[in-house]
């Protein structure tokens, strides 16, 4: 009696934890999403550029001054149109690749919550220790010429990134727990 009480205890625990990882999972693909979403990957500080109040992964926002030429007010997002450079290929590739394969990594740890393979969790293992390199990759967004020439402070879509890339260590580290 002692022995199937803590079998069952053992797999009450397992679920639990499964399920745990896997909303960590989730959280981490949301997180994933939202900073291709935002404008504010990286702000920079008042006064130091006259053209752009923040970058991001796939646009900025620009300062607006009045002018006929200009867009459409301050703190708006638009398409990037400063000059691609490689960090910004880099950053743009690793975040496209880290929201991919985050949703193939939750839905594999779905299947590993129900199924609980473990060939699954070695390959989950792989694939979520790629995806902590891609996410972090995003954050080669530092190294283009807007950041460079100027003190670029975090926003909103590098502390996703961040966080992101937090979500997905737990995720890892779940997986073996």
């Amino acid at each position: 009696s002692a022995s199937s009480s803590s079998s069952s205890s053992s797999s009450k625990s397992w679920s639990l934890s499964s399920l745990i990882t896997t909303c960590c999972a989730l959280i981490g693909l949301s997180l994933s999403i939202v900073l291709h979403t935002s404008c504010k990957f990286f702000d920079l500080p008042d006064g130091t550029n006259n053209t752009y109040l923040s970058i991001g992964i796939w646009s900025n926002a620009h300062v607006y001054n009045g002018s006929l030429n200009d867009f459409g007010g301050t703190d708006k997002c638009y398409r990037n149109h400063h000059d691609i450079d490689t960090p910004l290929t880099v950053s743009r590739i690793a975040a496209v690749s880290a929201t991919v394969l985050g949703g193939i990594f939750a839905i594999m740890l779905i299947y590993n919550v129900s199924l609980d393979w473990i060939s699954m969790r070695r390959l989950s293992t792989w694939l979520g220790l790629v995806l902590i390199c891609l996410q972090g990759l995003t954050l080669v967004l530092y190294d283009t010429e807007q950041c460079m020439t100027n003190d670029c402070e975090f926003g909103n879509g590098a502390l996703c990134a961040i966080t992101a890339t937090l979500y997905w260590c737990l995720c890892v580290f779940g997986l073996w727990v």
